[in-house]
């Protein structure tokens, strides 16, 4: 994949909105790792953001971490209980990993 050196990487603001980018940016780029800690730390000082819970649900599930990617989801359908969306993506994770209680 391709591979953006840290040196090369803009230096951002600490705004919510620029790391959210960044975050877009290096997951484009296949940094998936780098990615993750800027959602992480978005999420860190807001809590609330259904947008980058969202992005790191789909981080995890296209990177075969589906504990990640349910923990995640638990966390934001009890922020947004009427995301019916949301609710149909974590049943059929639950079945892909065989856990029918849950489903």
């Amino acid at each position: 994949g391709l591979s953006v050196p840290e040196s090369n990487l803009p230096t951002f603001p600490k705004q919510r909105k620029d790391h959210a980018i960044l975050g877009h940016v290096l997951r484009g780029c296949c940094q998936y790792f780098q990615s993750e800690e800027i959602y992480l730390e978005i999420l860190e000082n807001t809590p609330e953001d259904c947008s980058t819970m969202k992005r790191l649900i789909s981080l995890y599930r296209n990177n075969d971490m589906p504990n990640d990617a349910i923990s995640m989801l638990n966390k934001y359908l009890e922020i947004n209980q009427v995301d019916e969306e949301a609710w149909l993506e974590l049943c059929d994770m639950y079945l892909a990993k065989q856990n029918f209680t849950k489903a």
